[in-house]
């Protein structure tokens, strides 16, 4: 575990939310971005390190956190359903919950997450005691966490521990898409995309559509009844 002090800059200009104070980093835990902690390996206490980061690859992963945390707050709010588990690769964020919701709910899910992004609200990171952080309203809190821990707190939405990087603002997160939910036994595995990522699949998705328009020579949302008189015809052949 390195202890370490950091200034997150960009375009050599400090920006809101990117600085901390003898922060408990554990090496190879991967909980900052990608090549941050391998390029601590090595280096003495007291030394002064320049790491650099690739810029579109710290917001792509602030977008999905950040989106994460806030479709997990909405998810406990409206409906009591709790976040149990969250991965994140280079292609797919999931969230699995331990209710189940129905494809009504999960609207207003989307709906009330993509609200709390579009109101641009603050995101302020915490250092506190586990006695302090305890008196909050968090969404979830493990009571056998000891020492100073590290609080993300969206404004008057989610507030849970985390060591994950987050965003100054939720505006920054663009926007959030369920892009697909499945049964997990009493629980539910939703798969969602959030800003550049969201955007490029809709362009992807948007684009497969018209191309299937076309071939069909219909209009967008005559796809499916085309396609089910297409299938109906070939069942009777």
């Amino acid at each position: 575990v390195a202890n370490i002090d950091y200034v997150g800059k960009k375009d050599g200009v400090a920006f809101e939310g990117g600085k901390g104070s003898d922060y408990p980093l554990k090496l190879g835990s991967h909980s900052f971005i990608d090549t941050f902690e391998d390029q601590l390996v090595g280096k003495s206490i007291g030394e002064e390190v320049e790491v650099t980061l690739d810029w579109a690859v710290r917001l792509d992963r602030m977008q999905q956190h950040c989106g994460e945390h806030i479709l997990s707050f909405v998810c406990w709010k409206l409906f009591e359903s709790n976040n149990i588990g969250f991965h994140m690769n280079e292609d797919t964020v999931t969230v699995d919950l331990d209710k189940a919701l129905s494809e009504e709910e999960l609207l207003q899910v989307e709906q009330e997450s993509n609200a709390i992004i579009w109101e641009n609200r603050p995101i302020t990171v915490l250092n506190l005691e586990s006695e302090e952080a305890a008196k909050l309203p968090m969404r979830k809190f493990n009571a056998n966490l000891q020492g100073i821990l590290r609080i993300v707190a969206v404004e008057n939405a989610d507030v849970c521990t985390c060591c994950g990087t987050h965003p100054p603002v939720t505006g920054m997160v663009g926007c959030l898409k369920i892009m697909r939910a499945e049964r997990r036994k009493q629980g539910q595995r939703l798969e969602i995309l959030c800003g550049a990522r969201a955007m490029a699949e809709y362009a992807k998705q948007n684009r497969i559509l018209r191309d299937l328009a076309t071939d069909l020579s219909a209009k967008v949302d005559e796809v499916p009844e085309r396609y089910a008189k297409m299938k109906e015809e070939m069942a009777n052949l």
